[in-house]
């Protein structure tokens, strides 16, 4: 008989998408030998890839009952916390990601591969010392379960994530769509503002706004929407659009706004999506969509994963990709990587994706 395998998984929305297809292969080897641990809101996409594992909640304290009774964990929070619940619950076999020490806590690790010297992806200025080499994490954690002894959940087979939209979710898709007069088979753009108000990862309401208002102009409608803990972003871009010049009122989804089973399926029906990097867009591209996706301050390497048709668009400066939250430059210098993404080209690739005509210059 396999082993009981838990698996906790990281916070983040992106992530998780991240490791699905490693979830779904864990499932069909180990069915109901798996444990998978993440946070709540997460609970629903976990059940769906994996409907014959057991999913729990993540809890802060030292000591977790319901980690016993486990062979083997593989920890991809990177967290010491966790290395430590794993330990206090008696499971043997700890694989894990090695930095900051964790190594010491786990019987199997991966020190993240680092880069030294060389200028990152779009700086001009040489590395300082070094940092983790940029890749997909669902690489990482794919490579992290093939070190659990005796493999028994076998290797990925299929690196990409999957996400597939229920006919509930789907119904209440279109139900929105005609609620706000947008016809599914017309070309129509689904916008995810992605993003905590303050962040640097979501777009900058003068690049949506002005997107928005252009292909307005010509007779396409925007949807704006937003993940669980953005609304506010979404706030900010319906008042400033409704605000700016011309009659366009601004279509968004915000009472109730989505929860992820709609935002998939929004996304699975969209001809087109623009969105920043995050945990959206890793979701909305594993329900289907064709993405624009605008990079500010992350880097392209790091979801370089297979999947549905995809422009990217990264804002070039010698100061990125930091990824950081906050950007630390002062005044008319600060959001420099979004500036370097012009509308025009914006325009461009969203009308690209739809196949449509672009503008003449």
């Amino acid at each position: 008989m396999s082993p009981r395998l838990l698996i906790r998984l990281p916070n983040w929305l992106g992530d998780v998408v991240a490791c699905l297809p490693l979830v779904e292969q864990a499932e069909r080897a180990l069915g109901s030998a798996l444990t998978l641990v993440a946070p709540k809101p997460w609970h629903e996409l976990l059940a769906q890839a994996a409907p014959r594992a057991r999913v729990i909640g993540s809890r802060s304290g030292p000591l977790d009952f319901a980690w016993r009774g486990h062979a083997q964990a593989l920890l991809l929070d990177g967290s010491m916390r966790s290395a430590f619940q794993a330990m206090g619950a008696g499971i043997g076999v700890r694989v894990g990601l090695g930095g900051g020490g964790r190594w010491a806590l786990l019987s199997g690790s991966v020190a993240p591969a680092r880069e030294r010297g060389r200028a990152p992806l779009s700086q001009i200025r040489r590395l300082r010392g070094s940092r983790r080499s940029p890749r997909p994490f669902g690489s990482t954690a794919a490579e992290l379960l093939a070190l659990l002894p005796g493999h028994p959940a076998g290797l990925v087979q299929d690196p990409r994530p999957r996400v597939i939209a229920s006919e509930d979710a789907l119904a209440r898709a279109r139900t929105v769509l005609a609620e706000r007069g947008v016809d599914p088979l017309a070309p129509w753009v689904l916008l995810n503002l992605g993003g905590r108000v303050g962040s640097t990862k979501g777009l900058p309401t003068e690049l949506s706004v002005g997107l928005a208002t252009q292909l307005g102009e010509r007779g396409i409608p925007c949807l704006g929407v937003a993940g669980p803990g953005e609304e506010e972003r979404l706030d900010q871009y319906a008042q400033d659009l409704s605000q700016g010049e011309g009659d366009h009122q601004p279509l968004v989804l915000r009472d109730p706004p989505a929860d992820l089973p709609l935002l998939a399926a929004l996304g699975s029906l969209a001809p087109a999506v623009v969105t920043p990097d995050g945990g959206g867009r890793h979701l909305l591209r594993a329900a289907g969509a064709s993405c624009l996706t605008l990079l500010g301050p992350t880097d392209p390497r790091h979801s370089a994963l297979p999947g549905p048709p995809e422009a990217c668009l990264v804002g070039l400066v010698p100061c990125g990709p930091c990824h950081l939250e906050h950007c630390p430059l002062p005044g008319e210098e600060a959001l420099a990587c979004w500036r370097g993404i012009s509308q025009q080209e914006a325009l461009d690739a969203v009308l690209g994706l739809l196949g449509l005509e672009r503008p003449e210059d």
